[in-house]
C-alpha cells in the first residue's frame, strides 16, 4: 500500500495542533505577565509553554536567552536598588555585578551541544534532552541573580520553569519575572515559560514539591528548604548553606590572597554561601596576610577585646545569627560597639 508521506505530515501536525489548544483553553489567563494566582495554573501553563518550546528551533531559543540577558541587563539598577530596599540585605554596587555576571556568565545552548560518531559498528548519535517543567525556590540573598540565571540555564536546556520565590524578596522577584516573561514573548516566545504565583508562601512551595507534573526541583536557600527538596521523591539540585574556609599557606601570593579575601568574604556582606567564612593561615605567613588586607583600605583590624564585642552583638546566646545584622554593611555592625569607620571599609577582621 502506498502512503502518502505528506498527507501523513499534515495529519500529525494537524493532531498536534489540536491537542494543543485544547489544552491551552484549560489553562488559566495569567493575572500579568507570567504572574499567576495559583501554583497548579502556573505548572498547567508551564507544561503547555515547555511543549511549545521543543518544537523550536535552538536558534529561536537563542534570540530569547539573548533577551532574557539583554532585559536584566538594561534594568539592573532598577532591579538592583529594590532587593536592596526588600529584602535589606547586602550592597547595591555587589548586586550590580551579581547581575552582570549572571547575566553574561550563565550558558545558552552552547552548553548543549550534540555529539555524532560513526565507525564500523554504525552512527552513534548524542543529545541532550529537557527535564520538562522545573520547580524552582529561590532565596532572599540573592533573588535577582537566581531568577536571572535559572531562566537562562533552564530554558537554553529546553525546560519550563515555575519560581517560588522568597516571600520577603516577593515583589522584587515578581518584578524581574514580569521583565523577563514579557522579553520572551516579544521575539516569539511562549507564554507562561517561566511563571511565578503572586503570593509564594511556603505552602506554594511545598504545592510545587508535590506537584505530579513538576519534573524536577532546584532550590537555592537554607537547610530546611534544601532538605525537603532533596527528599522529595523528585530529581532535585539544592544549593544550601555554607561555611567556606579559605588556607593560606606559604606557597600563596600573599598580596593576591589578601586582597582576594577581603573581596569576597565582603561581597554583598557575605549573605551569599560561596563567601569565604574563615581564614586559616599558617604561622609563616599570618602576620604578612594581615598586613597585605589591611593595605587593601578595605578592611578593619580588630583588637581581641572589639572582636569579643562584635561576637557577643551579632551571635546570640543559643549559638544562632543575631538577624537584626545580618547582610548589613560593616558600618552598622563596627558602630554598635563604639567603632566609626570610613565608607571604604567593607570588612571587620
Amino acid at each position: 500500500m502506498n502512503v502518502n508521506q505528506d498527507l501523513v505530515t499534515d495529519v500529525i501536525q494537524k493532531v498536534l495542533e489540536n491537542l494543543l489548544e485544547e489544552e491551552k483553553s484549560a489553562v488559566a489567563e495569567p493575572l500579568g505577565d507570567g504572574i499567576y494566582q495559583t501554583i497548579g495554573e502556573a505548572v498547567e501553563g508551564a507544561v503547555l509553554a515547555q511543549k511549545r518550546l521543543i518544537s523550536m528551533t535552538l536558534a529561536q531559543r537563542d534570540k530569547m536567552i539573548a533577551a532574557i540577558r539583554k532585559a536584566a541587563l538594561d534594568n539592573n539598577e532598577k532591579l538592583s536598588a529594590m532587593a536592596i530596599r526588600e529584602t535589606k540585605l547586602g550592597r547595591f554596587e555587589d548586586k550590580i555585578k551579581e547581575n552582570i555576571l549572571c547575566s553574561t556568565k550563565t550558558p545558552g545552548t552552547e552548553d548543549i551541544p550534540s555529539f555524532a560518531k560513526s565507525g564500523d559498528d554504525g552512527l552513534t548519535l548524542l543529545e541532550y534532552a529537557p527535564i520538562g517543567v522545573i520547580g524552582s525556590l529561590t532565596p532572599i540573598t540573592n533573588p535577582t541573580g537566581t531568577v536571572i540565571h535559572n531562566s537562562i540555564s533552564m530554558i537554553a536546556a529546553g525546560n519550563a520553569v515555575v519560581f517560588n520565590p522568597h516571600p520577603s524578596a516577593r515583589e522584587t522577584s515578581i518584578s524581574l519575572v514580569r521583565l523577563l516573561h514579557q522579553a520572551i514573548v516579544d521575539v516569539g516566545g511562549p507564554a507562561g515559560l517561566i511563571s511565578v504565583v503572586n503570593h509564594p508562601t511556603l505552602e506554594t512551595a511545598r504545592e510545587i514539591m508535590e506537584h505530579p507534573k513538576v519534573n524536577m526541583l532546584v532550590a537555592t536557600g537554607g537547610k530546611a528548604v534544601v532538605n525537603a527538596v532533596l527528599r522529595s521523591g523528585k530529581k532535585a539540585i539544592g544549593a544550601g548553606a555554607g561555611n567556606p574556609p579559605v588556607l593560606v599557606d606559604e606557597t600563596a601570593n600573599i598580596r593576591n590572597a589578601a586582597k582576594s579575601i577581603i573581596d569576597g568574604a565582603s561581597i554583598n556582606n557575605n549573605i551569599f554561601c560561596t563567601c569565604e567564612k574563615e581564614v586559616i593561615a599558617v604561622d609563616e605567613v599570618a602576620d604578612c596576610l594581615i598586613k597585605f588586607m589591611q593595605e587593601t583600605g578595605k578592611a578593619c583590624l580588630l583588637t581581641p577585646d572589639d572582636a569579643k564585642k562584635v561576637t557577643e552583638l551579632v551571635v546570640t546566646r543559643e549559638g544562632g545569627i543575631n538577624p537584626a545584622f545580618i547582610g548589613k554593611n560593616v558600618q552598622v555592625i563596627l558602630k554598635e560597639i563604639g567603632i566609626e569607620v570610613g565608607e571604604e571599609c567593607r570588612l571587620a577582621i
